[in-house]
């Protein structure tokens, strides 16, 4: 699967617009299916989106410590994936946004989650 196909698989729009809509489980979902078909740059690229999708997954019921370290690897597998992630526009920057944030939240703490922004793509 490449970049090109992975845009026209109906699981690749569906899993945007679960994401889009808030509903990371279900995105996470939807892109491992794709991950498990895919290969190369288009295995990397669901990889990091799946892993972004948990992170934020995690944000919303409260797991801080789990979101952020996923968040983390998400972001750091974006950043090291191939063209396919130039597709993505802002969201490596919102990630890396919403992390700088999520380090503010001490240890333990649910309150300041909300400033913690989710971003689109």
């Amino acid at each position: 699967m490449t970049a090109t196909t992975s845009e026209l698989d109906p699981r690749w729009q569906a899993a945007v617009t679960e994401f889009n809509a808030g509903h990371y489980h279900e995105a996470h979902e939807l892109w491992e299916s794709l991950w498990d078909d895919a290969d190369g740059e288009a295995k990397v690229l669901c990889r990091a989106l799946l892993t972004i999708a948990a992170g934020y997954a995690k944000l919303d019921v409260g797991e801080v410590n789990g979101a952020r370290k996923l968040l983390e690897r998400g972001l750091a597998s974006l950043q090291q994936g191939g063209p396919g992630g130039a597709a993505l526009g802002a969201l490596p920057a919102s990630v890396a946004e919403g992390l700088s944030r999520l380090r503010q939240v001490p240890f333990g703490e649910r309150a300041g989650l909300d400033s913690v922004p989710r971003p689109r793509l």
